[in-house]
């Protein structure tokens, strides 16, 4: 029975389809049969690693057009292909028969190889979170870019919210040594462990290389093209550890089980949802709409904004009340000082308005401030003197009056 492995990562450009090409031939080279199933809806980028150009498709075998040989195509090193793309998207959205068939075909899949690498599509829909949860292993290939690894993280935390925390595979691309990958995983690992529950591991990394460019232009897998080349090397070392760990020891059906029970889960799912009253069926709709959909920030922010003030025009009091507000606002202002300064504004400059007075006395706040023992004597006369002169500039004459002045020529013509 196959060990089915999830290659997916957060975002696109971090070289997921490359890594998924060349581990499956380097564990073909091993003598280990491979298939790649190319799950990837967004780019056809496997065909173009491999130069190959499938005249069939998943899609063809749900419609019954084809067999699930005839959609098979075998490329370098006797590894197979199965191109997927295109039918994925109907995945959720099956009938009866052509669900059974799915199923069927990925059990006669897992019966036929040792390995099947999954290349699912970059980001986290519905569809990239079926096919990570489905696989019995997940790598998830991430590089030093900071925009990679905060995708990532959104993956993670997805997957935990569906109730997928199983265990996860950290690979590391693009990077110049084991070290350096290893560090960018601990401190990957250090925010993942603080806000989300499961368990990660590190796989390894792949050599920051000159020869993956060549390659990939060449439309030749690196360890065909160049097998002792560093990048080459790490996905041998790779593959070994592989062979060695992530095998199906107990021989299970993970992959089509997954498909099994999803049918199942959905079917009743649909069932309830039958008996729900009209209105909570249309809001779970109107859910539904929202998160599969592609809507952009600025829509989904006058969408919220619009559903507040009907909230308040209907209840006569906002969604949210004023101390969670404030909550958000510390939180969000946490650690920064000049947000914490421009909320403290922004409130005595409101509390003006409104109130027609200071949100505080002026002397209170100034006597408040200089009374601790840290205020040294130079502070003080620093302080008057400024008071001083903004108080000659307000009223045009001196703080202290024609007496100040007497006693300072006093004090000049004793010191002469």
């Amino acid at each position: 029975m196959a060990s089915v492995i999830a290659i997916t990562s957060g975002k696109g450009g971090v070289g997921k389809s490359s890594v998924t090409v060349n581990l499956g031939l380097a564990l073909a080279s091993r003598d280990a049969k491979v298939c790649l199933f190319d799950a990837d809806t967004g780019l056809a980028n496997v065909n173009i690693l491999l130069n190959i150009n499938p005249a069939h498709t998943l899609e063809h075998l749900l419609k019954q057009e084809k067999t699930l040989d005839e959609i098979i195509v075998e490329g370098p090193q006797g590894i197979h292909v199965l191109p997927a793309a295109s039918g994925i998207q109907t995945c959720t959205n099956l009938k009866p028969p052509e669900l059974k068939l799915l199923i069927d075909s990925l059990a006669t899949l897992e019966n036929s190889y040792d390995y099947i690498l999954v290349d699912t599509a970059a980001g986290i829909d519905n569809n990239v979170l079926d096919f990570v949860s489905a696989a019995q292993y997940r790598i998830v290939v991430v590089t030093p870019e900071p925009t990679s690894l905060t995708d990532a993280f959104a993956l993670l935390r997805l997957l935990v919210k569906r109730g997928t925390n199983k265990a996860v595979l950290i690979l590391v691309n693009n990077v110049a040594s084991y070290e350096i990958g290893h560090r960018i995983f601990k401190r990957f690992q250090a925010v993942v462990k603080r806000y989300i529950n499961i368990q990660m591991s590190y796989l390894g990394y792949i050599a920051t290389d000159r020869a993956m460019a060549d390659a990939v232009a060449r439309q030749t897998p690196v360890v065909v093209l160049h097998p002792d080349c560093p990048a080459s090397c790490c996905f041998s070392a790779l593959a070994d550890l592989i062979r060695r760990h992530l095998v199906n020891e107990q021989n299970l059906p993970y992959f089509s089980h997954f498909w099994k029970q999803k049918a199942l889960s959905d079917e009743a799912d649909k069932n309830q949802n039958t008996l729900l009253p009209p209105a909570k069926k249309a809001l779970l709709e109107f859910y539904g709409q929202f998160t599969d959909e592609a809507y952009t920030e600025s829509d989904m922010k006058e969408l919220i904004l619009s559903l507040e003030s009907v909230f308040e025009k209907r209840y006569g009091h906002p969604v949210k009340d004023i101390s969670h507000i404030m909550a958000v606002l510390l939180v969000d202002a946490r650690g920064s000082d000049t947000k914490i300064k421009q909320m403290y504004h922004a409130l005595a400059k409101t509390y003006e308005r409104q109130f027609g007075r200071a949100i505080e006395n002026p002397s209170a706040r100034v006597l408040e401030q200089v009374a601790g023992n840290t205020v040294s004597q130079q502070d003080f006369d620093d302080l008057l003197q400024n008071l001083s002169a903004v108080y000659r500039q307000r009223f045009g004459s001196g703080f202290w009056g024609d007496s100040r002045n007497l006693l300072e020529t006093i004090r000049v013509l004793l010191n002469k």
